[in-house]
């Protein structure tokens, strides 16, 4: 009787938009004689004819959690199952079930630092439209360098302070949810601080006697 195919697991499901792992349900119509000792599963990606086996599951099972590799962001899998029996025979495979892992968030965007602030940036962008974002990380690059973690903050505007007068920062942004998937990052975008006043210009003595000095005035509103 182990030389017969084993009845094939039925139901098997897949859960979906789970972050890089699936669950997989099945059950079993075997009856004691069929003496199961395994189920074996299989995995491809959508598109893929060919499918390679992931695990073996404990005859008493019916459950797996397929996340022994982390699968990739938004993907779409194929899944089957197949019982083997105490002789090695292995039943027909199941029908394929389909499973897509959970997206990464969005790039952020409406990134807007500001111009002009004394010593400061204020940086402020859209909120993303997931709903599970835990925080955003804030990068800010100077010049010829890379861009570098700013702050990390769960607001949709933070203030970069303690900055040089007259200097122009670049900027890009990017959401993190709350099962750690990070996103793309936003497009970048520049924020200036204020310049220090132009020197004085046009400096003269008036009245020596006096001790009366005059200078052109600065071309700046304050």
């Amino acid at each position: 009787m182990l030389f017969r195919s084993p009845p094939t697991p039925v139901k098997l499901t897949a859960g979906q938009g789970e972050p890089r792992r699936v669950t997989l349900t099945w059950e079993s119509t075997a009856v004691p004689d069929d003496e199961i000792t395994v189920f074996h599963l299989y995995r491809g990606e959508a598109g893929q004819d060919k499918l390679v086996r992931i695990a073996e599951v404990a005859a008493d099972k019916r459950s797996y959690r397929d996340d022994a590799e982390p699968l990739k962001d938004a993907t779409s899998y194929a899944y089957v199952i197949a019982a083997v029996n105490a002789g090695s025979a292995v039943s027909p495979l199941s029908s394929r079930v389909m499973a897509v892992t959970k997206a990464a968030p969005t790039a952020p965007q409406g990134l807007q630092p500001s111009r002009g602030e004394p010593r400061r940036v204020t940086v402020r962008w859209s909120k993303n439209p997931e709903q599970d974002i835990a925080e955003y990380h804030l990068f800010r690059k100077q010049g010829d360098g890379g861009f570098k973690l700013l702050k990390q903050t769960a607001d949709t505007q933070l203030v970069d302070s303690d900055l040089k007068d007259g200097t122009t920062y670049q900027y890009q942004v990017q959401a993190v949810d709350r099962d750690r998937l990070v996103g793309a990052l936003s497009g970048v975008a520049e924020g200036s601080t204020k310049p220090l006043p132009a020197p004085v210009t046009g400096v003269q003595v008036k009245d020596r006697a006096a001790r009366l000095i005059g200078w052109q005035a600065a071309n700046q509103p304050d």
